[in-house]
This record gives C-alpha cells, structure tokens and sequence, in this order.
C-alpha cells in the first residue's frame, strides 16, 4: 500500500509540471535543444551580461572598477591602526596576569584580540622593514603564548614585554 501511495505521488507531481498539448523538453547543456528548462537555465554563462569567471561558473569577472574592496582605503588604515592601540592596551594587561599566574588570562587576552592584530599588522606591513617588524612582533606574541602554557613566570614576563616593545617597533615604522 506505501509504495502505491509514494509512486502515485511522485507521479502527480511530475504531471503537475506538464502543460497541456506540449511535448517534451530536452537540452544538452543548454546549447542544443530547449535551454529553457529548470536546470539549464543559464548555459555556460549565457544569461550574464558579461564576460564569465570561467564556463562553469555563474559569477562574472571582477573588474577593479566593480570592486567592493578597494586596497588601499584611508578608512582601512585608521581601522588597522586602532586596532594596534587596542592591542597595545591588552598586552599592557598581562604583566599584572604574569605576576597573578593567571596563565589561562594570559593566554585568553593573547587570543581574544590577536586574531584581529594579526590582520591588521599584514595589512599595514608593506616594506621590507616592516614585514621584519611584524614577524618580530609575532615571533615575541607566540613566545609569550608558549611560555604561558609551559607556566614559566620569567619567561612569559620577558616575552611579554618584548612583544610590547616589538608592537612599538612595528608602529614606528608605519
């Protein structure tokens, strides 16, 4: 009885898409035949305005003109700016953490905001000089972070204010 009631109901559905006195569509890959179809709508980029990413895709190519993002911005510089003071205030936080051993703080205020740091650091980081810069300030950030899970006081102090030290370094040169 089940599977009487599912084949006719796959079947009513297939003959609710039917129109009266039309005969079968049929495409092949939408070049050949009735490109109207459901799935074959859009032959290789043939309903895009212009010119496609690739064959397969449905996006168009990205013109600098088109661009939502454009490198460079004013307003991208001042956000990644601000975002090193911020950065600068919570690594000023973890001298009192480092004497506290509070080593999950340490480590959960080198993680909260130093997603965004990193970020913010490649994006400025355009010389030579500052990319040496910013690789410092990583290398000394990551000790702090590898001290801190090893509990090791004197090591997590020192890493923590070389990182301090390696942030004014970068943003120096910036």
């Amino acid at each position: 009885m089940s599977l009487f009631f599912f084949k006719f109901n796959f079947c009513s559905s297939a003959i609710a898409n039917a129109a009266a006195g039309e005969s079968p569509r049929f495409s092949v890959f939408g070049l050949i035949g009735d490109g109207t179809s459901y799935s074959e709508g859009a032959a290789y980029g043939s309903d895009q305005s212009t010119k496609t990413y690739s064959p397969y895709s449905v996006y168009g190519e990205v013109g600098d003109e088109k661009a939502l993002y454009k490198k460079g911005r004013a307003e991208d510089a001042a956000r990644a700016k601000s975002i090193l003071a911020e950065s600068k205030n919570r690594l000023n936080r973890l001298p009192a953490y480092i004497e506290k051993k509070k080593w999950y703080e340490v480590r959960n205020e080198l993680g909260r905001y130093m997603y965004e740091t990193r970020g913010a650091v490649r994006n400025l980081a355009e010389t030579k000089e500052q990319k040496k810069a910013a690789n410092a300030f990583f290398a000394a950030i990551e000790a702090c972070d590898g001290a801190a899970r090893l509990k090791n006081q004197e090591k997590c102090d020192a890493a923590a204010k070389a990182s301090v030290a390696a942030l004014d370094a970068f943003v120096s040169t910036v």
